[in-house]
């Protein structure tokens, strides 16, 4: 027989801090293995204060996110490449795993972008603007 999970507070505010330190929902279940399914913790949402409590949880790991964003792009991450010659010898090469970053970069941009109205708001109306003053005159 499946497990019920009713709502719980002590649950509940574990998961809104862990959300309020830019964790995803499916990562902090993962790791706290006595927490209700996802599923659960959703139906919990019929509660209108757990509810309003997720929403501005949320609203603040996102902003944790965004942060995370500058991180991860100012912090190498190191990658090992071990490679066989035709010669029978081994060769390694370290550099940054700049690809990896990228991607984690690129994940976190779309997932604020759908998240966060403002956010993808700065994005789109961003623009560069260049004056050219010419002292040559």
């Amino acid at each position: 027989m499946a497990k019920k999970y009713n709502y719980n507070a002590k649950m509940a505010d574990l998961i809104l801090s862990e959300l309020m330190q830019g964790k995803t929902l499916s990562a902090i279940i993962r790791e706290h293995k006595h927490l209700p399914p996802i599923d659960k913790v959703f139906g919990w949402f019929a509660d209108a204060e757990f509810r309003s409590r997720y929403d501005r949880a949320r609203e603040i790991g996102y902003e944790v996110m965004a942060d995370h964003i500058l991180d991860i792009t100012d912090n190498f991450q190191i990658q090992e490449i071990h490679s066989e010659n035709s010669d029978g010898t081994s060769a390694t090469i370290t550099r940054d795993h700049i690809d990896h970053r990228r991607l984690q970069v690129d994940a976190r941009k779309w997932l604020l972008a759908k998240s966060l109205p403002k956010f993808a708001n700065k994005q789109n109306d961003t623009e560069l603007r260049i004056s050219v003053v010419n002292d040559l005159e």
